[in-house]
C-alpha cells in the first residue's frame, strides 16, 4: 500500500491543499507551525476517522485540536491510496451533525464499505498499531505495552493460519468465555433437572394418595355390594314365596264341591256356602299373618338407615364400582408414567459428565493455545530480533548487530558478547534502536512494502546517523513520508544522490 495524494479541503490550519506523493522517499518540509503535524494527523484521520472523547477530554482530542480555523462548520478532505495496482479514494466529512464517509475504487467507481473493505486493504492495520508501527513522531519512537499484546496475537494467528485470520487474544478470550458458559450451563441444567425431579416426586405423592383412597373406596363398596346383593335376593325370595299353598286352595275347592254334591238338598246349598266363607276367612288370615311377620335385626337396621340416608341399589353400586375401577386404573397408569420419568433423571450424572467433558475440552484447548502461542512467540521473537539487528546494523554502520527482544518488547543489546542495558546508550542510539524495532515489526506484520510516516523522528540524529538512515529508507521497498522542519534531510539526500520527492508546506 502507498499514499498517492491528498486533498485537504479544510482541516486545522490547512485549507484547499492538494499534495501528491511518490514511491520511495518523500520529504515534507516546513517551518514550525507550517502544518506538518496537521497533515500527519489528517492522514490518520482519513484512514481511521476522528473519534470524539467524552467530558473534559473532548476539549483536547484531535477533533477539537484540528477543527478548521476558518469556516469551522466545513471540516473535510480526500485521500487516494494505491493497493495491488488499484487506486482507492476515501472522502470524509468530519463536521458535527454532517459526518459522512465515501469509499470507492477509482478505476470502476465501485462503492466499497469503509467498515469492512478498508481494513482489508489496510491489511489489518488498526489505529492502535498505526501509532505503534508505521507512524513515528518526534521523540516517540518508543512503543507501548499494547504493541506487545498485538504482536503476540499476530504471531499466533500467522503461524497457525498462514495469515491474520486467527487472533490469539480474541481466541483465548472466546475460550475463557466458553468455559464460563459451560460452567453456567452445567449449573443451570442441574438446577433445572433437580426442580423437575422434585416436581415429579411431589406429583407422584399426590397420585399415590389418590390411588390409596380409591382402593379404600373400592373395598368399602365391595362390602356394600355384598349386603345389597343379599337384600335383593331376600326381596326376590319373599316376593316369590306362596303365602297360601295351591294344594290348600284345591282342597278347599274339592271340599266345597263334595259338600254340594253329597249333602241332600236344600242343606247342600247352606253347607257349601258356609264352607266357602270359612275358606275365605282362612285365606285372609294367612295373608294377614304374612304381612305382620316379625322382621330380623338386619332388616330393622336397614330400615333405620333408609330413614336417614338414601340406600343405593345394587345396579347403582355396580355402576359406581366400574367408575372407581376405571379411575383407579388411570391413576395407577399415571403413577407408573411418573415413575418412568423419575427413572430418566438417573441419567443426570451422564448429562453432567458430557458437559464436564466439554468443559475439559475447552480447558485443554486453552492450554494448547497457550502452549502454541508461547512456542510461536519464541520463534517470532527470534525472527524479530534478527530483523532488528539487520536494520540497526545498517543505520549504525554495524556498530550494533546483535539485538534480542522479549515478549514485553523489552530490548537487549549485545556488543562484543556484552549485554548492554539500553538505558546506558545515548539518546540518539536509543532512538535508532526503537526506530529499528518499529520498522522490523511493520515489515513482519504488514510486509516490506508498507509505508512509514516519520514526523521529525531524527531530531537527535547527527549527520552521520541521519545519512545512514536515509540510505536505508531509500533501500526499503516501501514508501516513506518524512515530515521535517530542517533542511538537512534534503541536503544530505542530495549529497547521497537519493531521488527525493520534496513537498514544501
Amino acid at each position: 500500500m502507498k499514499f498517492k495524494s491528498v486533498q485537504v479541503k479544510n482541516f486545522g490550519k490547512l485549507r484547499e491543499r492538494d499534495l501528491r506523493f511518490k514511491a520511495g522517499l518523500n520529504i515534507i518540509y516546513g517551518e514550525n507551525e507550517a502544518g506538518k503535524t496537521t497533515l500527519h494527523t489528517f492522514l490518520k484521520g482519513m484512514l481511521f476517522g476522528l473519534k470524539r472523547k467524552r467530558g473534559l477530554a473532548s476539549k483536547t482530542d484531535d477533533f477539537s485540536r484540528y477543527k478548521p480555523w476558518e469556516m469551522g462548520n466545513y471540516y473535510a478532505g480526500s485521500l487516494k491510496l494505491e493497493h495491488e495496482k488499484m487506486t482507492y479514494v476515501i472522502n470524509r466529512s468530519f463536521s458535527e451533525g454532517e459526518k459522512e464517509t465515501r469509499f470507492y475504487r477509482l478505476e470502476d467507481g465501485k462503492e466499497l464499505d469503509v467498515e469492512s473493505d478498508l481494513p482489508r486493504i489496510l491489511e489489518g492495520l488498526t489505529e492502535e498499531t498505526y501509532d505503534n508501527t508505521i507512524s513515528i513522531k518526534q521523540l516517540s519512537a518508543r512503543t507501548d505495552e499494547s504493541l506487545a499484546a498485538y504482536f503476540n496475537d499476530y504471531a499466533t494467528g500467522y503461524y497457525l493460519s498462514g495469515g491474520r485470520d486467527i487472533h490469539y487474544e480474541a481466541a483465548f478470550h472466546y475460550l475463557a468465555e466458553k468455559g464460563k458458559q459451560e460452567d453456567k450451563e452445567i449449573r443451570v441444567a442441574v438446577e433445572k433437572r433437580r426442580k423437575q425431579k422434585e416436581a415429579i416426586e411431589a406429583e407422584m405423592t399426590y397420585v399415590w394418595r389418590d390411588v390409596h383412597q380409591l382402593e379404600e373406596e373400592k373395598e368399602a363398596l365391595a362390602e356394600s355390594l355384598k349386603l345389597a346383593k343379599k337384600e335383593e335376593d331376600n326381596y326376590i325370595q319373599k316376593t316369590h314365596k306362596w303365602r297360601i299353598h295351591p294344594v290348600e286352595i284345591l282342597i278347599f275347592i274339592a271340599a266345597i264341591i263334595s259338600l254340594f254334591i253329597f249333602i241332600p238338598r236344600p242343606w247342600n246349598y247352606f253347607i257349601s256356602v258356609l264352607a266357602l266363607l270359612l275358606s275365605i276367612i282362612y285365606s285372609w288370615n294367612r295373608l294377614k299373618v304374612a304381612k305382620t311377620e316379625t322382621k330380623t335385626e338386619p332388616e330393622k337396621v336397614l330400615e333405620e338407615i333408609a330413614g336417614k340416608k338414601e340406600v343405593l341399589s345394587y345396579q347403582e353400586l355396580m355402576w359406581k364400582r366400574g367408575r372407581i375401577q376405571e379411575e383407579l386404573q388411570d391413576k395407577k397408569q399415571q403413577y407408573y408414567n411418573l415413575k418412568e420419568r423419575l427413572e430418566e433423571f438417573a441419567e443426570i450424572s451422564e448429562l453432567r459428565l458430557r458437559q464436564e467433558r466439554k468443559k475439559e475440552a475447552v480447558k485443554l484447548a486453552m492450554e494448547r493455545l497457550s502452549t502454541l502461542s508461547e512456542e510461536i512467540r519464541v520463534k517470532l521473537e527470534g525472527s524479530l530480533s534478527q530483523r532488528i539487528s539487520e536494520i540497526l546494523g545498517k543505520i549504525t554502520a554495524d556498530k550494533y548487530t546483535r539485538i534480542s527482544v522479549d515478549e514485553k518488547m523489552q530490548i537487549f543489546i549485545y556488543s562484543q558478547d556484552m549485554r548492554i542495558p539500553i538505558e546506558q546508550l545515548s539518546k540518539g542510539t536509543i532512538e535508532q534502536v526503537y526506530f529499528s524495532l518499529r520498522v522490523a515489526i511493520t515489515e513482519i506484520m504488514f510486509g516490506e512494502g508498507y509505508p512509514l510516516l516519520l514526523d521529525d523522528t531524527f531530531v537527535y540524529y547527527d549527520d552521520e546517523r541521519l545519512s545512514s538512515v536515509l540510505a536505508y529508507l531509500t533501500e526499503r521497498k516501501g514508501q516513506t513520508l518524512l515530515f521535517t522542519c530542517h533542511k538537512r534531510e534534503g541536503r544530505l539526500a542530495e549529497e547521497l544522490g537519493i531521488d527525493v520527492n520534496e513537498i514544501k508546506m
